[in-house]
């Protein structure tokens, strides 16, 4: 419990520390940061906040106060009190942006409210329409919205206004120049030869454009660097599997379960991490695999539960709720969970995060265990069926599509196709097309694309409700995202089509290893969505008497 008089007895020793006559910003300053180590060590948190803000108050107009005060006032759970400060710094100093940046990111980050971040950054833009860094954080406040409109546009004026940093980070995220990028990641380089930023960005860059082996180069730099960094080690892994480096791209993702790297995680992370599986026999052990990626990883990896279990272990899998009722059935898992067991964690001999199990079962040799009927069942099988009869019409082809999807850290919005990419489909006759996304249709997307296509999507509540719906059509065809992993780990017919090679697919050919049933339709040149629609369309037009599943 805290005592009463601990925030007043702090208030009164740091007003008498500040009353000295002379004394500078950064002799409070030093005099108040040592007063808040005793308290912290003290565990007298309350008064370590309560310090920062008494010196903010003394001096309203320092950046240094301000975020100091911010720091401590959020580490107590106070974002009220921390708005407040930001509303009287932006009032006392109107010639620093600072306040606007910092009330767009509480905003944002603590009180989830994206249109007061994005309104605060408009106010400050209003005030400095030439600031770079708040047309950066705008750009990315929007990327994160989903508005790519707004984001690309204060991208290109982040870039117009910025130094060669943020003028990278807005064309290789925001603006998606990555020509652009690669030529601001080269410039910084000459300066700042171990520069984490630009080797990785400029690495990614130039994966995106296909230039594998340049690419790998910059993102090897990268790892000489800061080997434990999650952003180096993703790209670094996927560009290693992609090029058929098996062995060296696993071990990369092993990295991720590193002391080094498990140290920004939750406390569980380290405490256990000798309990880390790491291959050893698992008769008679209890198992915990954490899923902590994206729907589609899980639903890839899910497969590896009956290797587990095949090998003795007890299996308890931990997933996002969306896939709770899917995998209530997935053979070789004795548990399922929605939540990391934090409070239980020391209930099991070992844990691992899901995309490791390749590394422990195979996959560093290049042996993938496949299905070609699936390997997640629905437990209702008739459902699909009875969907399916309901809703058919004489003898057109039911086809699910998926185009567009949340931007991630690698590909960003590489991986999506605008509506107009969809015209070609629109060319097909006896067709009935459905959204096989969450993702709201844009109020012109008929328009744009031509297509007349139906949207259940707000009948699902979770993805066993996407995957009755995909069972009843003929078809499924998705970019590398949800969708397409969960026709492939049904067994359901799919075609993928791919922007960027994805080490999943495999860097060329028409099928992949993780899912040799699935077509896959790549780009002809980096960026040229029309040449794949243009292939789907002559391949549905040239293969629909085979397609039809089902009566």
């Amino acid at each position: 419990m805290r005592n009463k008089d601990d925030g007043q007895m702090g208030a009164v020793s740091l007003h008498n520390l500040l009353s000295g006559i002379g004394m500078s910003f950064d002799e409070d300053f030093n005099g108040v940061a040592a007063q808040v180590r005793e308290a912290e060590a003290a565990g007298q948190f309350d008064r370590a906040a309560d310090l920062f803000h008494v010196l903010f108050e003394r001096y309203p107009r320092s950046d240094v106060a301000l975020k100091s005060c911010l720091d401590a006032l959020l580490r107590q759970g106070q974002a009220g009190k921390a708005l407040e400060a930001c509303e009287r710094a932006i009032a006392a100093t109107p010639e620093s942006t600072v306040p606007w940046r910092e009330r767009a990111l509480l905003c944002f980050n603590h009180l989830n409210d994206p249109a007061a971040a994005i309104a605060s950054l408009k106010d400050g833009l209003a005030a400095f329409p030439s600031n770079a860094e708040l047309h950066l954080m705008l750009a990315d406040a929007s990327f994160q919205m989903l508005d790519f409109e707004t984001s690309r546009r204060h991208g290109m004026k982040a870039a117009e206004f910025g130094d060669l940093t943020i003028a990278l980070r807005a064309r290789h995220r925001f603006i998606e120049d990555h020509e652009g990028a690669v030529h601001i990641a080269r410039a910084i380089l000459e300066r700042y030869p171990t520069e984490i930023g630009a080797l990785v960005q400029g690495g990614i860059s130039l994966y995106l454009l296909g230039r594998f082996e340049e690419g790998i180069g910059y993102l090897y730099r990268a790892a000489e660097h800061d080997p434990y960094r999650g952003e180096v080690i993703f790209p670094l892994a996927n560009l290693l599997l992609l090029l058929g480096d098996t062995k060296a791209g696993w071990r990369r993702y092993e990295m991720l379960a590193d002391l080094a790297s498990l140290r920004s995680g939750p406390r569980e992370l380290t405490t256990y991490h000798d309990r880390l599986w790491r291959g050893q026999p698992l008769d008679g052990k209890r198992i915990l695999v954490i899923s902590h990626l994206g729907l589609g990883d899980c639903l890839m990896y899910a497969r590896y539960a009956r290797d587990l279990k095949a090998a003795g272990a007890h299996v308890t899998l931990c997933v996002k709720p969306e896939l709770m009722q899917l995998l209530r059935e997935l053979e070789g898992v004795d548990e399922l969970l929605s939540a990391w067991p934090l409070e239980t964690w020391g209930n099991y001999d070992y844990w691992i995060f899901e995309n490791l199990l390749p590394a422990r079962l195979g996959a560093s040799d290049g042996i993938v265990p496949t299905y070609r009927d699936g390997y997640i069942k629905l437990k209702d099988p008739d459902a699909a069926k009875a969907l399916n009869e309901r809703s058919r019409p004489s003898e057109r082809l039911r086809i699910g599509l998926c185009w567009d999807t949340s931007p991630n850290y690698f590909a960003g919005r590489s991986r999506s196709l605008l509506p107009e990419d969809l015209q070609p489909l629109a060319e097909i006759e006896n067709v009935d097309w459905f959204v096989l996304q969450k993702h709201p249709l844009e109020p012109d997307f008929a328009a744009r694309s031509g297509l007349s296509i139906l949207n259940r999507s707000d009948e699902w509540s979770d993805l066993y409700d996407t995957a009755v719906f995909a069972a009843s059509l003929d078809l499924t065809i998705s970019i590398c995202s949800a969708p397409v992993h969960l026709a492939g780990s049904l067994g359901l017919p799919a075609w993928v089509m791919l922007g960027a090679p994805e080490w999943r697919w495999g860097a060329q050919g028409d099928t992949g290893p993780w899912y040799p049933h699935i077509r896959v339709f790549r780009q002809a040149t980096p960026g040229n969505w029309r040449s794949v629609t243009e292939a789907v369309r002559a391949a549905l037009e040239s293969e629909r008497g085979g397609l039809r599943r089902v009566a």
